[in-house]
């Protein structure tokens, strides 16, 4: 097959969608697919073009198998308005639409976390291209905007939930990783023959069972300690300030220590809110380089899924697959009907705690650091359910199948219509 791949973002962006996409491609690639993917820029997490791609309109390079196209994008940091926060999606559709006669023919486009601008430009691309297109869906759009606090329940709310609406039914196909999303586009009436759940992910032979102890926590001095980590985006969607809660009311116990790696939007008010309470127990750190995060999951005791309740139904929690991959039990604080939260009850490979009750957070991790024999019976689970479902072959296998499905349907289709 020749694929066809738009995303935001790519490689060397070392971060949640970066790295998917890059091993959704690269994989295909291996199995000896065609794959472009059009991307913009690398400019995340900062907001600022990467070093040695300044001052390009477009630019193509080959990785692994993987032909990359690149074009134009005004990168900006993440904290501005919505208005400014737009800038980038309107300015990489712009110049992505210019940059796709550059793609050659391709007998299926995949497009991957559609904000409108782009949804919409790819839409047009497959079209002029006569393939077919296949959103994969992350987030949507006006909802997680409104939980956000971004937008309020009014006429710009239906006007850019109707386009988002129209934008999926307008595609031939939408790939969800879980029920929630199924269920939600179906409530938009796109039919259910049209909606494929395939998971995300992890690579269980670079992220894999480690020792404890090892040179991460020698150098940040977590020799002997437990370690509750989070690593991940500090954003709208996470409940960290419960997680903060909970390091107070833990303030006593010297052994339990905090560890939040990443950035975004929340992250200055949590150190704040850190420094204001005096907690020693708590270190955040930037995000860490891809080849020392196995490492990092290693160091962990137990690691944190976060997800306050106005997210329940927007976001998904793909970092719990590479927590997985690590044989490291989960402890999620989000609700019980959030995405992700069914799998780690029913597979019993951590527990799931309700947001905002730092006390029960609390209590629990409180229990866990004297029950060493119960967090290796969850880790060592929920590595073997990662094995059964959800590696990265697996679930690639499945991509495979969705598209050689599609392209079968559109062949038949214009083989009905001469």
């Amino acid at each position: 097959m020749r694929i066809l791949i738009v995303s935001q973002y790519y490689w060397p962006e070392d971060f949640a969608a970066g790295v998917y996409i890059r091993e959704l491609a690269e994989t295909l690639a291996k199995k000896e697919h065609k794959v472009t993917v059009l991307t913009a820029f690398p400019h995340y997490p900062e907001g600022k073009i990467h070093t040695g791609y300044r001052n390009k309109l477009f630019q193509v390079q080959h990785k692994d198998g993987v032909r990359i196209l690149r074009s134009f994008i005004y990168a900006i940091p993440r904290d501005k308005s919505l208005l400014l926060r737009s800038l980038p999606h309107l300015s990489f559709a712009f110049s992505a639409l210019i940059a796709a006669i550059f793609v050659g023919k391709q007998d299926i486009a995949y497009i991957h976390m559609p904000v409108l601008p782009i949804g919409y430009v790819s839409l047009f691309i497959s079209r002029l291209k006569r393939i077919p297109c296949v959103l994969g869906v992350k987030d949507l759009s006006a909802e997680a905007l409104v939980q956000a606090g971004k937008l309020k329940r009014g006429g710009k709310f239906r006007l850019i939930e109707k386009c988002e609406r129209y934008l999926y039914n307008a595609a031939d196909h939408a790939q969800v990783p879980g029920t929630l999303y199924k269920q939600r586009l179906m409530e938009w009436n796109m039919p259910e023959s049209k909606i494929t759940i395939i998971p995300d992910w992890a690579d269980p032979y670079t992220i894999r069972p480690l020792p404890r102890e090892n040179e991460f926590r020698k150098i940040h001095g977590l020799h002997d300690k437990f370690v509750v980590l989070y690593s991940g985006n500090m954003g709208y969607s996470s409940d960290l300030e419960t997680v903060i809660e909970a390091a107070r009311e833990l303030k006593s116990y010297p052994r339990i220590h905090f560890v939040l790696i990443g950035d975004g939007v929340k992250r200055a008010g949590l150190e704040q809110k850190t420094d204001a309470l005096g907690l020693t127990n708590v270190t955040f750190l930037s995000f860490q380089p891809r080849d020392v995060f196995p490492q990092v999951l290693a160091a962990a005791d137990v690691c944190l899924l976060t997800l306050n309740r106005q997210f329940t139904n927007v976001a998904a929690q793909g970092k719990m697959y590479n927590i997985m991959a690590a044989g490291r039990p989960l402890l999620a604080v989000m609700s019980q009907n959030a995405c992700g939260a069914e799998l780690i009850t029913t597979e019993q490979i951590g527990t799931v705690t309700v947001p905002g009750d730092s006390a029960a957070l609390a209590r629990i991790i409180s229990d866990w650091q004297i029950q060493p024999e119960l967090l290796e019976t969850l880790g060592c689970r929920a590595r073997r359910v990662l094995e059964e479902h959800f590696t990265i072959e697996i679930c690639v296998r499945k991509f495979e199948d969705m598209f050689n499905h599609i392209i079968g349907i559109k062949t038949k289709i214009s083989n009905t219509q001469l």
